[in-house]
This record gives C-alpha cells, structure tokens and sequence, in this order.
C-alpha cells in the first residue's frame, strides 16, 4: 500500500514536469512580456516579443499561404524529415524542428562553400604570384 502511494506520488510529479516543459512558451520569457512566433521560410522559427495589446489582433501574414506552408512541409518530408502534412499549422513542434534542423544544415553548407572559395581563391592568387616570379624575361 505504502509503495503504490509512493508510485502514484513519483507519476504525478513527473506528470505535472512533463506538462509544465511542454507549455508553447520560449525558454526565458518576461514577466508581464507577450511573444509570438515568427515563420520566414528562410530563417529559423523563432521567439518574438509583441505588445501585448496587439496579441489577439494578429493574423498570419497573407504572404505566408496555407498552400506555401504545405509544400514547405512535403519538401521536408522528401529530405527525411518527420513532419504531418495534412495540417497547415506552424506550431507543431515536429515541424519546428524539422524546418530549424533544415535551416541549420543550409547554413552550414553556405559557410562551408565560402571558406571553399576563399581557399580556391587564394590559392589562385599563390599560384599567379609563382607564375609572375617564374616568367623569363623576353630580351
């Protein structure tokens, strides 16, 4: 008996953590601060903080269609990402996550193609220096 009151006591805390880290918030919000979400197709989804006057008043902006937002989440889903298509929402932490992972490995093969070039491009310049040095005068 005593054990099933210590078990029950264990789930519940565990319970009330779980929900408590699962809220839609960022991770360090203001006190007496709103926030909302930001999607750009090209950025990572992040925290913005808004007036809180203005919280109920916003709408997705008309740029960003339904249509758009499903044909992000298919080309996700044919990179291996695990994401529901059949819903138009931005807030599904699955896709969250799959977009910002998406953003991250672009990034990174942007930066590793300019250091690419920058390498390719100073060794051009090694190699035109050792031509100019090697060239014979023409008397």
């Amino acid at each position: 008996m005593i054990y099933m009151k210590k078990l029950s006591l264990i789930l519940l805390i565990n319970l009330v953590f779980y929900t408590a880290n699962a809220q839609n918030t960022p991770r360090n919000p203001k006190v007496g601060k709103c926030y909302v979400r930001q999607f750009y197709l090209d950025k990572k989804i992040e925290w913005k903080e808004i007036d809180c006057k203005l919280k109920g008043k916003l709408k997705r902006k008309s740029c960003i269609t339904d249509k758009l937002i499903i044909e992000h989440k298919k080309m996700l889903l044919s990179k291996g990402y695990k994401v529901d298509t059949t819903t138009t929402s931005i807030t599904d932490e699955s896709f969250i996550q799959a977009h910002n992972d998406f953003i991250h490995k672009k990034e990174k093969i942007i930066r590793k193609r300019k250091r690419l070039l920058k390498k390719y491009r100073k060794k051009q310049k090694r190699e035109q220096k050792k031509a100019a040095k090697i060239k014979p005068d023409s008397n």
